[in-house]
Protein backbone atom coordinates (compact mmCIF):
# COMPACT_ATOMS: atom_id res chain seq x y z
CA UNK A 1 0.00 0.00 0.00
CA UNK A 2 0.84 3.79 0.46
CA UNK A 3 3.72 4.73 3.03
CA UNK A 4 3.44 4.93 6.79
CA UNK A 5 5.04 8.22 7.16
CA UNK A 6 6.38 10.78 6.01
CA UNK A 7 9.67 12.63 6.28
CA UNK A 8 11.92 15.57 4.54
CA UNK A 9 15.07 15.86 7.13
CA UNK A 10 17.29 12.57 7.78
CA UNK A 11 20.02 13.10 10.75
CA UNK A 12 23.32 13.69 9.30
CA UNK A 13 26.01 10.38 9.07
CA UNK A 14 22.37 8.66 9.02
CA UNK A 15 22.98 4.84 7.99
CA UNK A 16 19.98 2.54 6.72
CA UNK A 17 17.42 2.39 4.94
CA UNK A 18 15.47 5.09 2.97
CA UNK A 19 12.56 4.87 0.37
CA UNK A 20 11.59 7.54 -2.12
CA UNK A 21 7.26 6.44 -2.81
CA UNK A 22 5.52 7.44 -5.50
CA UNK A 23 2.35 6.55 -6.42
CA UNK A 24 2.25 5.94 -10.50
CA UNK A 25 -0.64 5.67 -12.93
CA UNK A 26 -1.28 3.33 -16.08
CA UNK A 27 2.02 1.16 -15.07
CA UNK A 28 2.46 -1.77 -17.75
CA UNK A 29 3.87 -5.49 -16.84
CA UNK A 30 7.65 -4.89 -17.54
CA UNK A 31 8.36 -1.25 -16.73
CA UNK A 32 11.18 -0.26 -14.83
CA UNK A 33 10.70 2.89 -11.98
CA UNK A 34 13.65 4.26 -11.48
CA UNK A 35 14.93 6.20 -8.56
CA UNK A 36 17.87 8.61 -9.09
CA UNK A 37 19.24 10.33 -5.63
CA UNK A 38 21.57 13.31 -6.27
CA UNK A 39 23.55 15.81 -4.18
CA UNK A 40 22.75 19.53 -3.63
CA UNK A 41 25.52 19.89 -7.34
CA UNK A 42 23.01 17.08 -9.36
CA UNK A 43 25.83 14.05 -8.74
CA UNK A 44 24.64 11.37 -9.09
CA UNK A 45 25.05 9.29 -5.26
CA UNK A 46 22.94 6.63 -5.85
CA UNK A 47 19.92 4.79 -7.72
CA UNK A 48 17.64 2.08 -6.82
CA UNK A 49 14.99 0.55 -9.89
CA UNK A 50 11.72 -1.74 -9.62
CA UNK A 51 10.54 -4.10 -12.58
CA UNK A 52 6.11 -3.73 -12.35
CA UNK A 53 5.05 -7.31 -12.82
CA UNK A 54 1.47 -6.74 -13.32
CA UNK A 55 -0.72 -3.92 -15.44
CA UNK A 56 -2.00 -1.35 -12.91
CA UNK A 57 -4.34 1.48 -13.01
CA UNK A 58 -3.13 3.17 -9.98
CA UNK A 59 0.37 1.73 -7.91
CA UNK A 60 2.78 2.70 -5.57
CA UNK A 61 6.56 2.21 -5.73
CA UNK A 62 8.85 2.16 -2.99
CA UNK A 63 12.26 2.50 -4.46
CA UNK A 64 14.52 1.97 -1.28
CA UNK A 65 18.02 3.35 -0.94
CA UNK A 66 20.83 2.05 1.59
CA UNK A 67 23.04 5.10 3.61
CA UNK A 68 26.14 3.69 4.68
CA UNK A 69 26.57 6.57 7.08
CA UNK A 70 28.83 8.97 5.08
CA UNK A 71 26.97 11.77 3.75
CA UNK A 72 27.29 14.96 5.10
CA UNK A 73 24.72 17.28 6.09
CA UNK A 74 23.24 19.28 2.83
CA UNK A 75 20.56 19.07 0.41
CA UNK A 76 19.87 16.13 -1.74
CA UNK A 77 16.79 15.07 -4.47
CA UNK A 78 16.11 11.94 -5.73
CA UNK A 79 13.83 11.51 -9.42
CA UNK A 80 11.71 9.05 -10.49
CA UNK A 81 11.83 7.93 -13.72
CA UNK A 82 9.69 5.64 -15.58
CA UNK A 83 11.44 3.73 -18.74
CA UNK A 84 13.99 6.95 -18.64
CA UNK A 85 10.60 9.43 -18.52
CA UNK A 86 11.27 11.96 -15.24
CA UNK A 87 7.78 12.00 -13.80
CA UNK A 88 8.72 13.48 -10.65
CA UNK A 89 11.21 14.60 -8.08
CA UNK A 90 11.23 15.74 -4.17
CA UNK A 91 14.19 17.73 -2.34
CA UNK A 92 15.02 16.82 1.28
CA UNK A 93 17.62 17.30 3.77
CA UNK A 94 20.67 15.43 5.60
CA UNK A 95 21.23 17.09 8.86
Amino acid sequence: GSPLDEIWSIPAYASGTIYAAAEISHLRAGQTVVAVWTNASGAEIGRSAQSIAADAVRQWVALPWTLDGTLPPGTYAVFIYVDDIRHNSLVFRIG
